[in-house]
């Protein structure tokens, strides 16, 4: 990395690769007219998988997206089968975001589930029953009453606090994108009160 200023850097080294993901971060000190160098150790990744399913039945089709948010790693997707299962290599243990997308679902986005992968676990079985619980709607602009095309819509839950980054995706639970009649769906929520925020 050239042209850097000095002062204190942290590098991230994230792979998304199928079979070989992993992510790594160190801290770096940059002085003025040396070279600094980093030698950053590659972590082994480990699987996760398990069966999506909705009331007990297998959910046919779609995709998961797996995103760990506090080490700046978005783990790419994983295809679910017509049978409800998936599989996917994460970079090791700790706290993942799902964002679950199920086959006809419209607009971007889907429900979101957390889960915790332990220390010590090469394959982690994480099984998820999602509820169906659904919001859906039209966005229109308060000025004009226009439709508003390609809005994200996303739900929080009630009382959740967004002062944060990290307190807005703890809080979140499901978003969905707005199509060209303004209107959107965000599915598989339970019940519960939820705030939409329109970004």
């Amino acid at each position: 990395l050239n042209g850097l200023s000095p002062g204190e850097y942290r590098l991230f080294v994230t792979s998304n690769a199928p079979r070989r993901a992993f992510n790594a971060q160190q801290v770096v000190t940059v002085v003025e007219g040396e070279i600094t160098q980093a030698d950053i150790a590659q972590t082994v990744g480990m699987r996760l998988f398990g069966r999506v399913t909705s009331a007990g039945a297998p959910v046919a089709g779609g995709r998961i997206d797996a995103v760990q948010p506090e080490r700046g790693w978005g783990g790419g997707n994983a295809q679910i089968e017509p049978t409800g299962d998936y599989s996917r290599v994460v970079p090791g243990p700790g706290n993942y975001m799902l964002m679950i997308r199920v086959a006809g679902q419209t607009g971007a986005g889907g429900a979101k589930v957390d889960v915790t992968v332990p220390p010590g676990a090469v394959d982690f079985r994480f099984d998820m029953d999602l509820p169906s619980g659904e919001i859906s709607g039209v966005v229109l602009d308060a000025a004009t009453g226009e439709l508003v095309q390609h809005a994200e819509v996303v739900a929080f839950e009630g009382g959740s606090s967004s002062r944060t980054v990290t307190s807005m995706i703890q809080g979140m639970k499901g978003m969905s994108s707005t199509d060209t009649q303004g209107q959107f769906s965000i599915t598989a929520l339970g019940a519960g009160v939820y705030t939409l925020r329109v970004m």
